[in-house]
C-alpha cells in the first residue's frame, strides 16, 4: 500500500488518508493543479510528527469541485456528505483547509457537512458569471467556462446560499492578503452568521506561502487542532 506522502506526491490521487486516531482530523482541499498554494506534503508537513489525522482531497476535473470526488461522491454536495461520513468514521469532527478553488470546496463542504471550523485561504465565494463579470475576475477563464458548461444538476456555483442556510453554524475564516479580487470575493460573504475574514498585509493571491515562511501557518494550522504551539 502507498503511504500516505506517496499519496500526497501521485496527481493521480483524489483521496489521502493519514489514521492517526486524533479526536480531531486536518482535512486540505487542493485547488487548481491539485496543491494547496504550497506542495501538499509541505502543507501538512507541518503536523508530521504529531499524531494528527491528515485527509487531503484534490479535484481531478479541475472545476471546483462541482464533479465531486470518485471516492466521496459524483458532485459537490454528495462528496460533502461523503466528507462527512469518512470524518465521522475516523475522528469526532475536522478543521478544514483549501486554497484559491480549494478554498471554495472547504467553504462549502464545511458548511453542507456541518464541520466545526474551515480556514480558506485566497478563496473564491462565488463562480456564477453575473457574479464574476460584475468584479471583473477573469482568472482562469477556461476553467471556468467549462464549469459552466457542465451538465452537472444543480451546481454549486457560490457559498452564500449555503452560508445563509447554515445560520453560522460552521465557523468560516476566510483569509485575503493584498489581492483585489480575493478581497472582493471576501466582502460577499463579510459579515454573515459564522463569518470572520483576516486580513494580511502581503503576498497577493498566493499569501499562503508567505504565511508558511514565517511560521504563521504553522501556528493557525496548530492552534486550529488544539495543539500545543511548536518548541
Amino acid at each position: 500500500m502507498p503511504t500516505f506522502e506517496e499519496l500526497l506526491a501521485d496527481p493521480a490521487c483524489s483521496l489521502a488518508v493519514d489514521d492517526q486516531g486524533s479526536d480531531l482530523a486536518l482535512v486540505a482541499f487542493g485547488g487548481l493543479k491539485g496543491k494547496l498554494a504550497i506542495p501538499p506534503f509541505e502543507f501538512f508537513g507541518l503536523t508530521r510528527n504529531l499524531p494528527v489525522t491528515k485527509i487531503f482531497i484534490r479535484d481531478q476535473a479541475q472545476a471546483w469541485y462541482v464533479d465531486g470526488v470518485p471516492e466521496l461522491g459524483p458532485d459537490l454536495r454528495s462528496a460533502a456528505q461523503g466528507a462527512r461520513e469518512l470524518v465521522d468514521s475516523l475522528a469526532r469532527d475536522a478543521v478544514l483547509f483549501g486554497t484559491s478553488a480549494g478554498g471554495f470546496a472547504a467553504m462549502a463542504v464545511g458548511v453542507m457537512g456541518g464541520f466545526q471550523t474551515v480556514h480558506a485561504f485566497g478563496a473564491q465565494v462565488s463562480m456564477r458569471r453575473k457574479v464574476r463579470a460584475e468584479m471583473g475576475d477573469r482568472r482562469w477563464m477556461p476553467r471556468a467556462r467549462a464549469l459552466w458548461r457542465s451538465e452537472q444538476p444543480d451546481k454549486v456555483l457560490d457559498v452564500r446560499p449555503l452560508l445563509d442556510a447554515s445560520d453560522g453554524h460552521t465557523s468560516v475564516n476566510v483569509h485575503v492578503a493584498n489581492d483585489e479580487l480575493d478581497i472582493a470575493h471576501a466582502a460577499l460573504i463579510e459579515g454573515r452568521p459564522g463569518v470572520t475574514v483576516h486580513r494580511h498585509p502581503k503576498g497577493g493571491h498566493s499569501f499562503v506561502r508567505r504565511l508558511r515562511v514565517d511560521g504563521s501557518l504553522e501556528r493557525l494550522v496548530r492552534d486550529s487542532l488544539g495543539l500545543e504551539p511548536a518548541p
